[in-house]
């Protein structure tokens, strides 16, 4: 995935988080209201609104994947073919699908644009505002017909693969999404790892991918914040006071916090992150943990199943990265300046 792709489905996927989460917590509160019976009329019925804003949420995250997309693109004349080619594949084709339609309009529309770029002036309002959209949107629309006829089966297999892994398969699973989470930090690999648990979530489903992928995610930057505290002279003074901010930085699932520590000793740091990262995601399956929100870290522990599995197994990874460290890592030269 070239820099400019990456730049686009990250724009796509930045505005879906937030959409996500709140879905996530309000169908949390729609299921506890829920299940308490009460017998009251208005009460009842700010439920049922709940429930109803839930189900639009999770309804409008593809056409809002997919019009991002396209917006990054082609900028606005790309919102209205993204918008639609995103909604046409929340039934048939799924996130992936979603993803596929942002591209082809976001292309599409700007291909469009160049070849209207010479029209007249006294064309320019009218092709603007009512051919760019209708012709581009009409293309992506025929275009997202004969995809989802092709493919609908296929995407829908691989979702459902997705969400109902075996325990050996979703150890194994655990472990690759773990490896990719700490491989970059922050990078393409760890963004795809992340898109794919998106993609297990998108339709409202709580997963153990998804919680296999926070998990390892937060191990790096809690393992260096822990390390600086246990050893502090394992990294230079500087070092040692950006490291503090790691402790939030991983609990609210902020990978890319130990890049710099990485980047200090990368053939040391970079196998121990990896290995307490894919292992933190391993776990996750043997304690049948499932989350269904996309971000937050520790702020979204209460919408786990079997919360106390994501933490033994954030534990154990970050714990494990920190002893490897304190093998591998050789004490720093100079003297450690304390604090005064």
């Amino acid at each position: 995935m070239n820099q400019k792709m990456h730049k686009h489905m990250m724009s796509g996927i930045s505005p879906i988080i937030p959409l996500l989460v709140v879905a996530s917590i309000f169908m949390f509160l729609f299921l506890k209201l829920d299940s308490l019976n009460i017998q009251n009329s208005l009460l009842n019925e700010m439920i049922n609104v709940l429930n109803q804003a839930t189900q639009w949420m999770y309804i409008l995250v593809l056409p809002v994947f997919a019009g991002f997309i396209a917006y990054s693109i082609a900028n606005k004349p790309g919102i209205v073919p993204g918008l639609v080619g995103g909604g046409l594949a929340v039934y048939a084709t799924g996130m992936i699908g979603a993803l596929v339609a942002g591209f082809i309009a976001g292309y599409l529309t700007k291909y469009i644009l160049v070849l209207f770029k010479n029209i007249p002036n006294t064309l320019k309002g009218l092709s603007t505002m009512v051919i760019i959209p209708l012709l581009s949107t009409l293309l992506v629309a025929f275009f997202m017909l004969l995809f989802n006829m092709s493919f609908s089966q296929i995407f829908r297999d691989i979702e459902q693969i997705l969400i109902q892994l075996d325990l050996i398969y979703a150890i194994l699973f655990g472990l690759i999404f773990g490896i990719m989470m700490a491989i970059d930090m922050g990078g393409p690999i760890n963004k795809i790892a992340f898109f794919i648990g998106i993609v297990s979530i998108s339709q409202g489903r709580s997963t153990m991918i998804m919680a296999s992928i926070m998990a390892s995610g937060m191990v790096p930057p809690l393992s260096i914040a822990l390390l600086t505290l246990i050893n502090k002279r394992k990294f230079k003074y500087e070092q040692n006071q950006l490291a503090k901010k790691n402790w939030m930085m991983g609990l609210s699932f902020m990978t890319e916090g130990a890049i710099p520590f990485s980047a200090e000793n990368p053939k040391k740091v970079m196998p121990a992150i990896i290995i307490g990262s894919a292992l933190a995601g391993a776990f996750i399956p043997l304690f049948g943990t499932t989350l269904s929100a996309p971000h937050g870290g520790i702020l979204v522990l209460f919408l786990m199943t079997n919360w106390w599995g994501f933490l033994i197994s954030l534990a154990a990874g970050t714990m494990i990265t920190v002893i490897l460290l304190l093998i591998l890592l050789p004490n720093v030269q100079e003297e450690v300046v304390e604090n005064k």
